[in-house]
């Protein structure tokens, strides 16, 4: 165990240590998100490794840069205490040097009511890795908030007097007089895209004020980086490819043993770092201003509908599905997310799934011309259903199926024979919407409730929908997963 916490303080320093890695990676120790990066020039992975214990938090967080020969670069040890849910990120936030990226670390810190941790990092000076978007930015834009009757008075970093939101009174109504504290943490999402697609990457960030662990308000804004990348050190202060061949000969306990002043030097440089960040943080910024908010937003909840699960989380088998929000002055988007307790090689791919799945939504929204939301329709042991709905006056539906432990979308010819023209014709004689006639293409917009299958088509501009009983489609069903219940109850009972 020392020897391998030496190990993590020595990638600390960036040393450039081409080393085996399996001595970072004990038992205990599992690979929690990875991704690939541009660092100057050259392809290269970042990967992020802790400790995982019982309910699938994870802690004692390190962050690993190497190349596709497995040698380390640099690692670094971010300052969040641990948390769920690990995602990274590829960014650029400032076109120059084009050809090193900077890296998004995204960690939640429990279920879609909860604030997320949030830190950009920049590797360019591998011995000096910089946090641009650090602790305080990630606590968000709020400094104070508090309730008068049904008047939120919010103070942002952005203004000296509190804005003054009037609230819906059914909200404050349906929480109890002495539970009326408020409540604001950290930023509850944030995405990053670039929205001009001129190379620059803007963070678009929500943040949630609550009371009573319900939303009285979101704030949202766009962060644009105005700072420098911290420029690289003169060459007499980073090892050169020589001097990292040398380190290779030499004895790695050796070298190890060598580091301890200038460990206690970084530790003491760190501690420094902190305390500087902690005073910042009352603020509500890093002492640097290396961001410019913009386009701040609050929007007002509605009064509670506990029937709508609009954009609500949802749990499903061995994960969670949770709510990424953006808010405008002229509405807001709001697309889906997964966790998964035990398989980050699968939710990696799936969340890569749903972005690539939303974007195209998401960029009407960013020009105005609609607004996304989500609803997960089904989320049992055989499949996981959520349907992207965007639009202003009149909405398209979009559906997203995905069986349970796969890394892909289920198209309707993975469950159907579609080849099928008796298929196509008994579909017809079955439909139960006549504003819908079906030929040999069929829908790919289409989803399931218990034995029902709904397909979808776009009829003048409006989706019209035509439902099955799944019994009467059996003969044409090719995946077990979607063979009816009742079916499975009587072949049981035989």
């Amino acid at each position: 165990m020392k020897n391998r916490n030496m190990i993590k303080a020595a990638l600390c320093l960036g040393l450039g240590l081409s080393i085996v890695f399996a001595p970072v990676a004990s038992a205990k120790e599992v690979l929690l998100a990875k991704t690939k990066l541009q660092h100057k020039g050259e392809a290269v992975k970042a990967e992020i490794w802790g400790n995982k214990i019982a309910g699938g938090y994870a802690k004692d967080l390190m962050i690993i840069l190497k190349r596709e020969d497995k040698s380390v670069i640099t690692g670094y040890k971010p300052d969040i205490a641990g948390g769920y849910g690990f995602n990274l990120k590829a960014v650029q936030v400032e076109k120059k040097d084009g050809d090193t990226e900077q890296l998004l670390l995204g960690i939640r810190q429990g279920d879609w009511k909860t604030y997320s941790e949030y830190r950009i990092l920049d590797f360019r000076n591998p011995k000096d890795v910089k946090e641009i978007f650090a602790g305080p930015d990630s606590f968000g834009i709020v400094t104070s908030a508090k309730l008068e009757d049904n008047v939120l008075k919010v103070t942002t970093v952005r203004d000296l007097k509190p804005i003054n939101v009037e609230l819906n009174k059914k909200l404050i109504e349906d929480i109890a007089e002495n539970r009326r504290k408020v409540e604001f943490g950290g930023l509850t999402s944030l995405t990053c895209i670039d929205i001009n697609k001129d190379g620059i990457t803007e963070i678009i960030t929500n943040q949630q004020i609550r009371a009573d662990k319900k939303t009285l308000v979101d704030v949202g804004a766009v962060w644009h980086y105005i700072g420098k990348v911290e420029k690289q050190k003169p060459e007499e202060d980073v090892q050169k490819d020589s001097e990292i061949e040398e380190t290779k000969e030499e004895s790695l306990m050796d070298m190890l043993k060598s580091l301890g002043k200038e460990l206690e030097k970084l530790e003491q440089e760190k501690q420094q770092e902190e305390n500087e960040k902690n005073a910042a943080k009352k603020e509500g910024q890093t002492k640097e201003k290396l961001w410019r908010q913009d386009n701040l937003t609050i929007m007002k909840a509605d009064a509670p509908n506990r029937k709508n699960t609009i954009n609500d989380g949802a749990y499903f088998n061995g994960g969670m599905v949770f709510p990424v929000k953006m808010i405008a002055p002229n509405g807001e988007a709001t697309y889906p997310q997964i966790m998964l307790n035990n398989n980050e090689e699968v939710q990696e791919a799936i969340n890569k799934l749903l972005w690539e799945e939303a974007e195209k939504y998401i960029r009407l929204y960013l020009r105005g011309k609609a607004d996304l939301a989500y609803n997960v329709i089904r989320k049992d042991s055989k499949l996981l259903t959520i349907q992207l709905i965007s639009g202003k006056d009149t909405f398209v539906h979009h559906n997203i199926n995905i069986i349970p432990g796969e890394k892909k979308k289920t198209e309707l010819k993975d469950i159907l024979d579609v080849k099928s023209k008796d298929l196509v014709e008994l579909l017809n004689v079955l439909n139960n919407n006549s504003k819908i006639t079906w030929d040999s293409k069929l829908t790919n917009e289409w989803y399931t409730r218990e034995d029902n299958l709904y397909l979808m088509k776009n009829v003048n501009g409006i989706d019209e929908v035509s439902g099955y009983d799944m019994n009467n489609l059996k003969r044409y069903i090719k995946h077990k997963n979607f063979l009816p219940d009742k079916e499975d109850k009587k072949a049981k009972k035989s």
